[in-house]
């Protein structure tokens, strides 16, 4: 079941950044696709935890996070100045910046 579960939910979860909000997303996006394996409904008030006893499947959160830190390790690797370490590195563009909260970069992220 991993073989259908992780690859749909982590795809390019390297890039991501892991707010409250897409953590949530993720976990109950998983729960629900393993509801749907065993054919079980909401309704049935089955709990989280002995359905992922029931499907054996590795948490797709942990799982994504784990990709992340080795997408991290690989570009911290990297000796010369490739475009993918510099567009990492890359903090936009110099001035007056718009109204409202800074975005939240990959980089914060993983420290």
């Amino acid at each position: 079941m991993d073989s259908c579960i992780l690859p749909s939910l982590t795809y390019a979860s390297q890039t991501w950044v892991y707010t409250e909000k897409v953590k949530n997303k993720i976990l109950s996006c998983q729960h629900a696709m393993e509801r749907s394996l065993l054919k079980l409904r909401r309704i049935q008030k089955t709990r989280n935890a002995d359905i992922r006893k029931k499907t054996n499947v590795t948490d797709a959160l942990h799982h994504s996070l784990k990709q992340k830190w080795k997408w991290a390790g690989h570009i911290a690797r990297y000796q010369d100045q490739r475009w993918t370490h510099e567009t990492t590195k890359w903090k936009g563009p110099i001035g007056k910046r718009s109204i409202g909260r800074q975005r939240k970069r990959w980089e914060a992220f993983t420290l």
